[in-house]
Parts: structure tokens; sequence; C-alpha cells
């Protein structure tokens, strides 16, 4: 069984800056009142599984799969790019056919 984790970064690791793009821009929304205090924002985010769409298919309803997330910003001193947040556990395989991300079949990771 997979551990659940979640972690967050504050400061670039390249610079030790704390001046991050999204969080810049995520501290000015909140203060202009244009979102809810805890709302956050990201550059990118992938949400998914690591498992290729062909093991994922061949897995029982009821199994267990590890999936992942990762929140990405950018620095605005040195232009590092930097995860701010990341998550990791499981879900559980079930009738429907969805999962976050997959990749179409035959796609090269």
């Amino acid at each position: 069984m997979w551990k659940k984790e979640h972690k967050e970064f504050d400061t670039c690791p390249n610079c030790g800056s704390k001046k991050l793009l999204a969080k810049m821009a995520q501290q000015e929304a909140i203060e202009r009142g244009l979102v809810k205090p805890g709302r956050k924002f990201f550059l990118y985010l992938f949400e998914g599984t690591p498992l290729d769409r062909a093991d994922f298919e061949r897995m029982l309803v009821g199994s267990r799969s590890p999936v992942v997330s990762a929140k990405i910003d950018m620095c605005t001193e040195c232009g590092a790019l930097v995860g701010r947040e990341y998550d990791k556990g499981e879900a559980v395989k079930t009738l429907t056919r969805d999962i976050p991300n997959l990749p179409p079949q035959g796609m090269v990771r």
C-alpha cells in the first residue's frame, strides 16, 4: 500500500527566493477580493497515475492504483520552475473508466 503524503514548499530551491509568480498573483487576487482566502494558484498542475493505460485496463475492479499530483510555479528571481506542492496516494478502480490524465494508448512517456 502506498503511503498517503502531502508536502508544500514556499521557496525556490535554486536561489532561495520566496517570490513565486502564481503565488504572488494568488495573494493579489485575495487582497482585491477576487477570490476567497485559501484559494491557490499554480502555473501547471499534473494529476494522474504513473500506470500505463494498458496496465490500468488490466486491473480488476477494486484494485488499488498509485495516484500523484504535482503543482508547479515559477521563481520571479531566477526563472526556475518550482514544485510548490505534491500529493501522493491511492485510488480504487471502479466500473467507470475515469482516471485523470491517462495518456492515449500508444503514447510514449
